[in-house]
């Protein structure tokens, strides 16, 4: 927390993996990559009720888009992606259920536009936007 309201936050998380599809053009419809990445988020929140066992909170900030491997779908064509900075937008509620033990609850939206490029064939926009949930416990010091 960097005040009583304000609070900074940085999501890490294990890599994802996706599965990017054409959509028209040279590379039709067809799956052109399974891609594995990591989507490090730093947000700044606001927390409403600061004082209260429950404290709804919103955030936003931004997000990475760190493509660790690139596994094309298309024989004997090497796809890349590129890396890119999104946003991401939160809201969430921290419960204290004892002085130092809290729940914490949010969902989070991404928004991630990004090229993959199939040597070339063709290069199209890549959009991954998900949702994020959370569930987590957390200790105070």
């Amino acid at each position: 927390m960097l005040t009583d309201n304000l609070g900074l936050e940085l999501l890490a998380a294990t890599p994802f993996k996706h599965t990017i599809s054409g959509d028209g053009g040279a590379l039709g419809g067809d799956d052109i990559a399974e891609i594995t990445q990591l989507p490090p988020t730093l947000s700044i929140q606001y927390h409403f009720m600061p004082q209260s066992n429950l404290k709804p909170y919103v955030g936003a900030g931004l997000t990475y888009f760190w493509v660790l491997d690139e596994e094309s779908k298309i024989s004997g064509v090497d796809v890349t992606v590129d890396d890119a900075i999104g946003f991401g937008a939160q809201a969430g509620l921290d419960w204290s259920f004892n002085p130092n033990w809290f729940l914490n609850v949010d969902v989070r939206y991404i928004s991630l536009s990004t090229e993959a490029t199939a040597e070339g064939i063709d290069t199209i926009g890549v959009d991954i936007n998900p949702f994020v949930y959370t569930v987590a416990v957390g200790y105070k010091f």
